[in-house]
């Protein structure tokens, strides 16, 4: 799924991944690098819809237990949403 990671001054464009553990965030720029994150779903705290000013409403917080933040812009929110709600879900299924 093609995203942007928003830190609030930049926006770097890339892909999400949802792999069986993990989301993974791969930067279009730096995809031949280790410069790339992955947050297990099991660390993910909640997840809520985020509006970026009056430029979009596709936007995602995803809130880890450790209080660290991603907001991500998507296409289509509510598919992510699903998507991440299903890995979750799993995830706390496997304790």
């Amino acid at each position: 799924m093609e995203a942007i990671l928003w830190d609030g001054h930049k926006q770097l464009k890339g892909t999400i991944k949802f792999n069986q553990d993990t989301l993974a965030f791969i930067m279009d720029d730096f995809e031949l690098t280790n410069l790339n994150f992955q947050i297990e779903y099991k660390e993910i705290d909640h997840v809520s819809h985020f509006r970026l000013y009056d430029i979009t409403n596709e936007g995602i917080e995803i809130i880890c237990k450790d209080g660290k933040q991603n907001i991500f812009i998507v296409d289509d929110r509510n598919a992510f949403r699903k998507i991440i709600s299903e890995k979750i879900s799993l995830s706390k299924q496997t304790f």
